[in-house]
């Protein structure tokens, strides 16, 4: 029938590589590309310098509670070691379950992957996985990295069949955080942070506006901490029972 009309595959092909070229502009990409190269470095400054101090600070674990003890008066200490004992029970349930739903959403976009056939799955899942501790833009990172690297190593990259392979990678993205959603992160915070998802969002979206990258990934330890502090010092105010009100179940 294609060829009846005069046309041919190579014809078609070359039709689709001349749209899709003037569709790319080459600054966007430029500009997309530093962007994601941009956050990939702050996300592995961030992960280093977090486990470089946590490294230290489960070495000797007399160090931070000296550090944080030196200075406060005798009367507040009960209360301080109070926060430093809450705190410590609550990071150490959430930053179990982080690890957890990395190794999960890795587990999910590998297999699923390695199953439509996909070169360098185990390697797209790992990247999802780590983009994954970035509250809300870091899947979507994640995932066109992910894909980026799927589309260059699997298949031509002006050819028909890569807007196949993108529709197919884009589902295991799609169940995987679908997945992420509405199980996973309901269940971490819930078992660890204590708080309402709206909070979370919002602490989230003020840390990521004063600090970045690494502002939205610290933001649930911070705001675990500082709840637990109101919590023990203020409670007798009624914003702070309101705040920390949950936080009594656990």
């Amino acid at each position: 029938f294609v060829d009846g009309l005069g046309l041919s595959e190579m014809n078609i092909e070359a039709e689709v590589k001349s749209t899709l070229s003037g569709l790319v502009d080459v600054g966007q990409v430029g500009n997309s590309l530093n962007y994601i190269f941009g956050v990939t470095g702050e996300l592995f400054v961030a992960v280093f310098a977090i486990t470089f101090i946590s490294f230290f600070f489960i070495k000797d674990q007399r160090l931070l509670y000296n550090m944080i003890m030196a200075p406060i008066p005798v009367k507040h200490e009960e209360k301080v070691r109070n926060v430093m004992s809450a705190s410590k029970k609550l990071l150490t349930r959430y930053f179990i379950g982080v690890i957890i739903e990395v190794a999960i959403i890795i587990t999910i976009v590998s297999v699923g992957l390695l199953l439509l056939g996909v070169k360098n799955a185990i390697l797209i899942g790992f990247i999802a996985g780590m983009f994954n501790v970035i509250p809300y833009v870091g899947p979507l990172i994640g995932a066109l990295i992910g894909i980026t690297i799927g589309v260059i190593t699997n298949t031509d990259v002006w050819s028909l069949a890569v807007l196949g392979l993108i529709g197919k990678m884009a589902i295991v993205y799609a169940i995987a955080q679908a997945l992420d959603n509405i199980v996973l992160q309901p269940f971490i915070y819930s078992q660890s942070v204590k708080a309402h998802p709206l909070e979370i969002f919002l602490v989230i979206i003020m840390a990521g506006n004063v600090a970045g990258i690494v502002g939205m990934i610290i933001a649930i330890p911070a705001y675990s901490i500082f709840r637990v502090f109101i919590r023990e010092f203020f409670n007798q105010f009624k914003l702070v029972q309101k705040l920390t009100g949950s936080m009594d179940a656990s």
